[in-house]
């Protein structure tokens, strides 16, 4: 199969249950007419309830910013067990590319961002890197990650993350570079859903994805997710933890002068390190 093709034996496209489950997917979605609750698609909706799940888009020239991908998929069955992972796209842009990984990882489900369910199906009209915000507010999903498709994955943010989970605040923010001093960046934090308001999490989402193109991501994030949730928030800051409320340190202390929210997988990029030490304020009490 190739672009948007479907099996002979299955009404499915390829990423939305044609290479795997095809028949019991028909069963629930058109012989039984179920409504496809997942703000992905059929495929992941069929997953089931209380999802955790790690979200992340691509558009543009995959090979340049997507080509550690493979890896990434490697290090969450490894890092993040029995967690899924989403990857908002245009999908008959990446045949080649997006086929053999699902067929290689079962836990990543491919959403078509031309055909989402629930209120805005079609979020091509926004910025594109606020298409891995589509997850936002899914009943079927309990929490999720948004991370940046060319980021190394460490172990110092699953460190974090596990922090976070137990605290059962609703916004998880990472900051881990001198360079991070916003309050919120577009591509290290998550959000712990079933600690929210479900309709409150879907009114953010509906002004999330009603931005223009070029709309800066982290500017969105700021201005419509970041006050609703920040009261409920831990964030886990190297470098500027006395600019913003709820800061705490990261639990692990730095290796080889890795930082979460790299760009490991390109190559301007894949020698980024911290070569500064962190502000002592900023450090746990253990690691001074």
């Amino acid at each position: 199969m190739i672009g948007n093709e479907k099996n002979s034996e299955c009404d499915l496209p390829w990423w939305d249950g044609a290479l795997d489950n095809c028949r019991a997917i028909q069963e629930k979605f058109i012989a039984q007419k179920s409504k496809t609750r997942s703000y992905c698609g059929k495929r992941a909706d069929f997953a089931g309830p209380s999802q955790k799940v790690l979200s992340y888009c691509v558009y543009g020239n995959y090979s340049k910013y997507a080509s550690g991908f493979p890896s990434i998929l490697d290090a969450i069955k490894r890092l993040y067990p029995g967690w899924l992972v989403r990857l908002y796209t245009e999908p008959t842009k990446y045949v080649n590319e997006l086929k053999p990984l699902m067929q290689q990882h079962p836990h990543l489900y491919v959403c078509d961002v031309s055909n989402l369910a629930g209120d805005i199906p079609d979020v091509r009209r926004t910025d594109s890197m606020l298409w891995r915000v589509a997850v936002l507010g899914d009943e079927t999903v309990d929490v999720f990650l948004v991370r940046d498709i060319d980021a190394e994955m460490l172990d110092r943010e699953v460190a974090a993350v596990h922090e976070f989970l137990k605290s059962g605040k609703m916004l998880h923010i990472m900051r881990d570079t001198s360079s991070h001093g916003v309050p919120i960046l577009g591509g290290t934090y998550g959000v712990n859903q079933a600690a929210c308001d479900r309709s409150l999490l879907n009114r953010i989402r509906g002004q999330v994805l009603d931005q223009p193109k070029k709309s800066y991501d982290q500017s969105v994030l700021q201005t419509y997710l970041y006050p609703k949730l920040v009261h409920s928030s831990i964030a886990h800051d190297s470098f500027t933890c006395q600019n913003f409320p709820s800061s705490v340190p990261f639990p692990t202390q730095r290796k080889d002068g890795k930082f979460v929210g790299n760009r490991r997988y390109r190559s301007e990029f894949s020698d980024d390190m911290v070569k500064i030490e962190c502000p002592v304020k900023c450090l746990s009490l253990i690691h001074i």
